[in-house]
């Protein structure tokens, strides 16, 4: 009775209301307690990646461009009785990391001459200036650079080392043995000799006569 006076007034009874609140528990899930920060953690780690991989680009990049060179002269001659004469003089140049380690530059400068004196004389057939003895651009490679023959022989090693031998030492036999040599000068690590060729020989007779000493 007292139960139906209560449902008549729109309310449940004490028992039903006891079901209500036991319904009410076990109807409500507990949800995890998130920070505000929680939902943009995986954000948060691709924006810190990706900055970091844009920060240590820029590092190579500074690193690449901001790298320190440093070079040694190189030269070649032709020896004769006792003497002399300079065929050409040019530069090596060679980069590296930092000033620090500016004998790595040097020592690079210095394969560069070697590589270039070496390649020029095996070629001197072809009467030009090989790969080697090319200045480069937009690279770290180390290079040669000012490359000039004298005697007015172009890019012909060949006839400079002939005009040397011939018209500035003044020799004038038919089977004339001249030695071909290189070397690099500078500071520490640049310093090297080489031979190119200790026994070539050069007709300076014919040479004179065909009016090639001016």
């Amino acid at each position: 009775m007292l139960a139906s006076r209560f449902a008549h007034r729109g309310c449940r009874c004490p028992s039903q209301m006891n079901d209500f609140a036991e319904d009410g528990r076990s109807s409500r899930r507990k949800l995890p307690i998130r920070s505000p920060s929680d939902g943009a953690t995986p954000v948060n780690r691709i924006i810190f990646c990706l900055l970091l991989i844009v920060s240590a680009a820029a590092a190579v990049s500074d690193g690449a461009s901001a790298r320190e060179w440093r070079g040694c002269d190189g030269r070649i001659n032709v020896i004769a009785q006792g003497r002399s004469s300079l065929v050409t003089i040019f530069q090596g140049r060679g980069s590296c990391r930092s000033r620090v380690y500016a004998n790595d530059c040097r020592r690079a400068a210095r394969g560069a001459i070697e590589s270039c004196v070496f390649e020029l004389w095996r070629t001197r057939w072809e009467r030009r200036f090989p790969g080697a003895c090319l200045p480069v651009s937009g690279t770290n490679r180390p290079f040669v650079t000012g490359l000039s023959l004298r005697w007015e022989s172009g890019e012909d090693i060949k006839l400079a080392v002939e005009r040397a031998a011939c018209c500035d030492l003044g020799l004038s036999g038919r089977n004339v043995s001249v030695a071909v040599t290189a070397r690099s000068d500078g500071d520490d690590r640049c310093a090297a000799n080489w031979t190119l060729e200790p026994n070539y020989r050069v007709n300076c007779r014919r040479f004179r006569n065909d009016g090639l000493c001016g």
